[in-house]
């Protein structure tokens, strides 16, 4: 694939130097250089033929009052937005979703039917696209989520929205939750709550790459994963350590990248309206990820 479209940009000279180009579709972020979006949404442009371009784009803090210049753009056609910018870009756009309003993050930023600029959360979608076979497992049965940003808003929305119980968000800051079903633990006591879980989800950066002997659940705990399903959204590596952990004692395993090809997905169809090569782009993340550890 060309590196002009997998080597990031700078902000300012992407706006002066390649929005000008054609229809162009992006990933915002800081860092940004690890996202495999760009691989993905290139391919499956190339799939439908279609003439629009996926960018990674850095964003320096005093890069970021520009923003608004790129969504205004004649040429754009939406955005991915990741760490830092989930909450930081709400503000600039027309209309937002309920989904954005009740977990306070957008990640995706298109042109609405009427032209205007709208923002969505597709990290809820993605994040429900592997657990549809697990709907009866998980519904009125409690659910523990390790880490406590903002993909685990849209884990705790899902989980809501499939029925779950009570869910606990495992943090080293625990906090006292304001929601309603929602209790905060520590990484030390969220064993004595396993017993009722169907679900344990690992939404921390616990054991991504180049960490990757780490895990959130201590040597002591493995047996607590006996029997549940067992959810890592981290894809680098596919296989975690937490998943190691949990096929060890028959667990059933997930790994992160249905989450990312989901929510991709949802982002593909509202920037196109045509339906993403889930399957494909399955394949290609896959394949990169094998190839990344070999080198």
């Amino acid at each position: 694939m060309n590196d002009n479209f997998t080597k990031h940009h700078q902000l300012h000279d992407f706006l002066t130097r390649t929005a000008s180009k054609g229809r162009f579709t992006a990933v915002l972020g800081r860092p940004i250089s690890q996202s495999l979006s760009p691989l993905i949404h290139n391919a499956a442009f190339e799939h439908y033929k279609l003439d629009i371009a996926y960018y990674p784009i850095y964003v320096s803090e005093a890069e970021e009052p520009l923003i608004p210049d790129l969504l205004h753009h004649p040429n754009f056609v939406g955005v991915n937005v990741t760490i830092p910018f989930k909450q930081k870009v709400v503000h600039l756009l027309d209309d937002v979703s309920e989904l954005v309003t009740q977990t306070n993050a957008c990640n995706t930023i298109y042109r609405n039917s009427e032209g205007q600029l709208s923002g969505e959360n597709t990290d809820v979608y993605g994040f429900k696209s592997p657990l549809r076979v697990f709907k009866s497992e998980i519904k009125h049965n409690d659910a523990i989520i390790f880490g406590s940003g903002g993909v685990c808003k849209a884990a705790i929305k899902a989980l809501q929205d499939m029925n779950a119980g009570a869910i606990y968000v495992v943090s080293r800051n625990p906090g006292i939750s304001t929601q309603v079903g929602v209790q905060w633990l520590n990484y030390q006591d969220w064993s004595a709550m396993a017993s009722d879980a169907a679900i344990l989800i690992n939404a921390s950066p616990i054991g991504m790459y180049p960490n990757v002997n780490e895990s959130p659940v201590l040597s002591d705990q493995v047996s607590s994963l006996r029997g549940k399903i067992c959810y890592d959204l981290v894809y680098r590596p596919i296989w975690t350590r937490f998943l190691e952990q949990a096929a060890s004692v028959g667990a059933s395993c997930i790994d992160g990248v249905p989450m990312f090809i989901g929510q991709a997905a949802k982002a593909f169809k509202l920037f196109t309206g045509l339906e993403f090569p889930s399957e494909i782009a399955d394949q290609m993340v896959r394949q990169k990820l094998k190839a990344d550890i070999k080198e």
